[in-house]
């Protein structure tokens, strides 16, 4: 059963801001954190994220707060 986009989006964040918190106590640069909850939430290792599609509106305007 695949979840809506919109909680899909709530699960990513959510574990977003818990590896956050974990890694800076371990004084991690965040950029290497959204990197590593991506590759976790990718279709490659659980599958959170199924329809990367669906994604890309959503990870352009990632790209363009990074910058």
């Amino acid at each position: 059963m695949t979840l809506p986009i919109i909680d899909q989006i709530i699960i990513i964040l959510s574990v977003t801001v818990a590896a956050a918190a974990l890694l800076h106590r371990f004084k991690i640069p965040t950029i290497l954190l959204y990197l590593i909850v991506g590759l976790i939430a990718g279709p490659g290792a659980t599958g959170l994220v199924t329809d990367v599609a669906a994604y890309s509106f959503v990870a352009e305007f990632g790209v363009a707060f990074l910058l």
